[in-house]
C-alpha cells in the first residue's frame, strides 16, 4: 500500500487524481487544495472513472497538517508562481519518497538553482511531466528515427500558448534527439505581451529558432489569430514525418527513386487521466520512468526561461525584470 498525493485540485490535478486512482493495490490517495470549490470538482472527476480501483481510499484535505509523515509520490499540480513556495512548505511537514513535479516548473532562475539543492539534501527523486515521452507512438518514432541524421525539426500553429508549452515541444525534441543541450540562436517573437487564459500569466506569440549540439536545427512558432492546429515536422535528408496534432495523425513520406512515396499513420493524443497511472507505477516500482528527470528537465527549462525574460525587457525597455509570468 503506498502514501499518494496531490497539491492541486485544479484543472490538472484532478486528472492526476484520474490517473493515480486506476492505480492497482490498496492505496491513501490525499488530495490537498485550500479552495472548497476546487476540491468538490476533484471528487466529481474522480466519479466520472468507471475503471478506478475501487480498494483505493481518498482524502480530501486542505492543510498539510492532515496528512500522514510519509508520502511515496507526491504531484505538485499547481501553477508556477507558487510551486516553489508550496514544495517548501510541504516538506516541512512530511518526507517525500518521489516528487512529480508541472511545467513550466519556475518563474525565476534562481528557483531552479534552489530546487535542485533542496531536492538533493532531501534526497527525493523528481521528475518533470513532460508527458509526450510517454506516448507509445514517439517512442516507435525515435525507434524509427535511430542512427538517422535529423537536420531540422519544425512546429508551427496559432496561439498555442507559446511561453508556457514550448517545452513540452523541446522536450520531445530532446527525446527524438538523444541531447539535452541546445542553444536559442535567434529570437523572432511580438513586441506584444498576450493574455494566459489563467489570470495573472502571460503568453507569447512569435518565432523562435535554435539548435541541439548535434547540430539539429529547430524552429517553434505560435501565429497570433485563431487558436489552429499544431503541427509537428521531422525533416531528414530523404524522409519527412509530418505529425498533424489535431487529426492525431502522422504523415510519412519517403523519397524512393526519385518519386516521394505517403504514408499515414494514427498517432493520437493522450490525456493525463491515461498517463498518471503509468508513470506513478513506474516510479513505485524503481522501473525505468519515461519522463524526464529534474536536472533533465531543468537544463531544457534554462534557455526558455532566459529568451522569455529577455523579451519581457526589451518590450518594458529595462534590464531588471528576473521573472517571467508563465
Amino acid at each position: 500500500m503506498y502514501n499518494l498525493l496531490i497539491v492541486g485540485a485544479g484543472q490538472l490535478g484532478s486528472r492526476h487524481l484520474q490517473g493515480l486512482s486506476k492505480l492497482i493495490g490498496d492505496n491513501s490517495i490525499y488530495i490537498v487544495d485550500p479552495s472548497d470549490e476546487s476540491l468538490h470538482i476533484a471528487e466529481i472527476r474522480l466519479s466520472e472513472v468507471k475503471e478506478r480501483n475501487l480498494n483505493n481510499k481518498y482524502f480530501y484535505k486542505k492543510y498539510y497538517d492532515d496528512l500522514p509523515k510519509k508520502i511515496d509520490l507526491a504531484v505538485i499540480a499547481t501553477n508556477s508562481d507558487v510551486r516553489k513556495d508550496v514544495l517548501d512548505n510541504l516538506i516541512r511537514v512530511v518526507n517525500i519518497d518521489n516528487l512529480l513535479l508541472e511545467k513550466f516548473l519556475f518563474q525565476k532562475e534562481s528557483e531552479f538553482f534552489e530546487t535542485a539543492d533542496l531536492l538533493n539534501k532531501q534526497n527525493i527523486n523528481t521528475w518533470v511531466n513532460c508527458t509526450r515521452r510517454m506516448y507509445p507512438e514517439f517512442t516507435e518514432l525515435k525507434n524509427n528515427l535511430l542512427n538517422k541524421k535529423i537536420k531540422e525539426i519544425n512546429v508551427i500553429g496559432t496561439n498555442w500558448a507559446l511561453g508556457s508549452n514550448a517545452i513540452h515541444f523541446i522536450d520531445i525534441f530532446s527525446f527524438l534527439l538523444n541531447s539535452n543541450e541546445y542553444t536559442i540562436t535567434d529570437n523572432f517573437l511580438l513586441i506584444h505581451i498576450f493574455e494566459n487564459k489563467r489570470p495573472g500569466f502571460i503568453e507569447f506569440n512569435g518565432k523562435l529558432k535554435g539548435m541541439f549540439k548535434n547540430s539539429t536545427q529547430f524552429n517553434i512558432t505560435s501565429l497570433p489569430g485563431k487558436v489552429a492546429n499544431i503541427e509537428i515536422e521531422i525533416i531528414l535528408e530523404d524522409e519527412i514525418y509530418l505529425i498533424k496534432q489535431a487529426e492525431q495523425k502522422l504523415i510519412i513520406q519517403k523519397k524512393q527513386d526519385h518519386k516521394w512515396l505517403i504514408d499515414e499513420k494514427e498517432f493520437p493524443v493522450h490525456f493525463q487521466s491515461n498517463l498518471t497511472n503509468i508513470a506513478a507505477q513506474q516510479i513505485l516500482r524503481n522501473e525505468p520512468c519515461n519522463l524526464p528527470t529534474y536536472q533533465e528537465s531543468m537544463k531544457l527549462h534554462l534557455p526558455l526561461l532566459k529568451v522569455f525574460i529577455e523579451q519581457l525587457n526589451k518590450i518594458n525597455n529595462t534590464d531588471e525584470i528576473t521573472v517571467c509570468q508563465i
